[in-house]
């Protein structure tokens, strides 16, 4: 699988503007990084389920983006960053090219491929984004980069209300959660350095590593996972670690001791392979 990384060289690249003109690979009131994980996980389930691909070439499915689920039982209501779905009935096709394609997000997003990976996408069924009518797989991603025990309840609570509002909408939909934690033990905040701002002196925010990254991974394993339908909690969790300072240099893909390994449970791959085998096992008379 090419997903962390194509995240790890998509963020590295990324140049978010704020209000004082910095610039910067993360900020915390962007959403960029999640639009890159949630097409990278698209991009990586698209070669992993052959079904999936069908449904895509006969026009049996769409995707939605920061889509509102409800929560039936409580009236809830959330927006969730990504849902694969049947489209919408009834609504207006007689406008060629009205609808984005998977593809050209890659360019929106500024999803950054090698020349494998793009040809990959080229031989890929066209998928597009379209009015969200019957969701079958939706998708919360979420990232710790810093202030990791300060941040870990509430990354929590927040994925928490994420799963309770996939399961009271669509009791079938393939819940999912991806988690990207930062391990650098130095990060360089947009929240800390504003106007004013000196990349040749940043205000540092420190952290102990690998125990920060440590304290999230902990808490995302208490989620609560399900293994049927009738069940509350997510059906694929991932987590994945990078090592980043926010200051424009290079974003790697640690390996740290106590961290899933492949083929274990909360390992991205792992993650990637049950979506594809839930969506096989319960979609395929679609």
């Amino acid at each position: 699988m090419f997903g962390q990384r194509i995240i790890a060289r998509s963020i590295e690249a990324t140049r978010i503007a704020d209000q004082h003109g910095n610039q910067w690979q993360y900020h915390s009131r962007s959403d960029r990084h999640s639009k890159i994980a949630c097409w990278v996980v698209l991009f990586d389930v698209l070669q992993r389920c052959s079904l999936l691909r069908r449904h895509v070439a006969e026009g049996k499915v769409a995707f939605g983006i920061n889509h509102q689920m409800i929560d039936f039982r409580t009236d809830k209501r959330k927006d969730l960053d990504l849902v694969i779905c049947e489209p919408l009935e009834n609504e207006p096709d007689d406008l060629p090219g009205r609808w984005r394609s998977f593809e050209e997000l890659a360019g929106e997003y500024r999803v950054l491929l090698d020349e494998r990976e793009r040809a990959i996408l080229a031989a890929l069924p066209r998928f597009e984004h379209r009015p969200v009518g019957d969701v079958l797989v939706a998708l919360e991603a979420k990232a710790a980069m810093t202030a990791h025990v300060r941040a870990a309840p509430r990354l929590f609570d927040e994925l928490t209300s994420a799963y309770t509002c996939m399961n009271g909408s669509s009791q079938h939909a393939v819940a999912v959660g991806l988690v990207m934690i930062n391990a650098s033990e130095d990060f360089v905040s947009s929240d800390r350095n504003k106007k004013g701002f000196d990349p040749a002196h940043p205000v540092l925010t420190t952290e102990r590593q690998p125990n920060g990254a440590q304290v999230i991974l902990d808490r995302v394993k208490k989620l609560r996972v399900r293994s049927h339908t009738t069940e509350h909690g997510y059906d694929a969790v991932g987590v994945y670690p990078i090592a980043m300072r926010n200051d424009g240099g290079g974003v790697s893909l640690p390996e740290i001791p106590g961290f899933p390994a492949r083929g274990e449970n909360w390992h991205y791959e792992t993650m990637i392979t049950r979506i594809a085998s839930l969506y096989d096992g319960r979609f395929a008379t679609r």
